[in-house]
């Protein structure tokens, strides 16, 4: 997974440096071997169960602002969520600086799955997960929703040190599709991201992601 993040961004042509942040010798061999800087071993109170992700963020982005000078914007490509292609990155960029400096989250259309449809609690007693008047409606009538699919945060680095937080107070969305919004937290995620390789445009994309010549 962590190759499928580094060669998309080194295809992308965009990205000024490409650091991998990890405290595992074996990751940051195979980031090593793939092309991707790791300068630094990630410190073990920031790679705990509990560590939050900002703060591996602002202790790599503490050591770049030491080598690198402007720093313009900062990516984060989880390698959980391995589906994004070059152009991807090339356009979130691009999203980004139309943003004048707002985050930037890539997100795909989730409208078929509406609040109104979830619930909560046990089977023997469910309980509405949020209360709406929608309930009940036609699902072609609910408001447009979006979800999360982890592939591409982009942030300008003065709202990370100042705020010290992921998000600006308005986010602008970078749209994928479905197909390629695949979140890798658990082996049945990974099982199903591997069974998802047998569409052709996934396929394709790996393909193209690690051929030594073709750039998509």
């Amino acid at each position: 997974m962590i190759a499928w993040a580094i060669r998309s961004a080194q295809r992308a042509n965009i990205f000024e440096r490409i650091i991998v942040s990890t405290d595992d010798l074996e990751i940051a061999q195979v980031a090593t071997k793939f092309g991707a800087d790791v300068p630094f071993l990630r410190p073990l109170e920031l790679a705990q169960d509990n560590s939050l992700q900002i703060d591996t963020i602002l202790h790599a982005l503490d050591f770049l602002m030491s080598e690198l000078d402007p720093i313009h914007s900062v990516t984060l490509l989880q390698p959980t969520s391995p589906f994004r292609t070059s152009l991807d990155c090339q356009n979130a960029i691009n999203t980004f600086r139309r943003g004048n400096g707002r985050t930037v989250i890539s997100v795909c259309n989730y409208s078929h799955v509406h609040s109104s449809n979830l619930y909560s609690g046990e089977l023997e007693l469910l309980r509405p997960t949020l209360a709406t008047k929608l309930e009940g409606t036609l699902r072609q009538t609910f408001p447009t929703s979006w979800w999360r699919n982890g592939a591409f945060y982009v942030f300008s680095p003065s709202e990370l040190i100042e705020r010290k937080v992921l998000y600006t107070d308005e986010i602008v969305g970078f749209e994928m599709p479905i197909w390629q919004s695949h979140n890798i937290d658990e082996v049945s995620d990974l099982s199903n991201a591997e069974y998802a390789l047998g569409d052709m445009r996934l396929g394709d994309l790996m393909r193209n992601l690690f051929s030594q010549n073709v750039y998509i």
